[in-house]
């Protein structure tokens, strides 16, 4: 299932010139898995973009889905309980989640080394 997710997200996004940047970085990269997976973490980058952009890369078809999957998962939950908390009127607790991912992507990059250590494990 996922080297078919993998070849068609890598069909469908050979159109988009706006990735072609992304691509690019993910292709160079020392580690895409890695790449990926912060990628999804970080609130301001779309979640659909980002698997696009991995499908173009090296990476193996369970590296690809572990490092999509774990990166998005965090993502998609803080995402509904932001929208959450707006729709509510708790805009203070929604830029705390908020901030608490950008942070969490921080301490990931700055942790880096570890991280990917952890992940070629895999």
């Amino acid at each position: 299932v996922a080297h078919l997710l993998k070849r068609a997200i890598r069909e469908l996004g050979q159109d988009y010139e706006a990735f072609r940047k992304l691509f690019e970085y993910l292709q160079n990269a020392k580690n895409p898995a890695f790449i990926t997976m912060l990628a999804n973490v970080l609130p301001f980058i779309p979640n659909g973009i980002v698997p696009y952009a991995a499908a173009q890369t090296s990476l193996g078809d369970l590296p690809f889905l572990a490092a999509v999957a774990a990166g998005s998962a965090l993502q998609i939950f803080a995402d509904c309980a932001v929208g959450s908390l707006i729709l509510s009127g708790d805009y203070l607790v929604a830029m705390a989640i908020f901030a608490a991912l950008i942070l969490f992507a921080v301490v990931l990059y700055w942790k880096r080394d570890a991280v990917t250590r952890f992940m070629n494990r895999w």
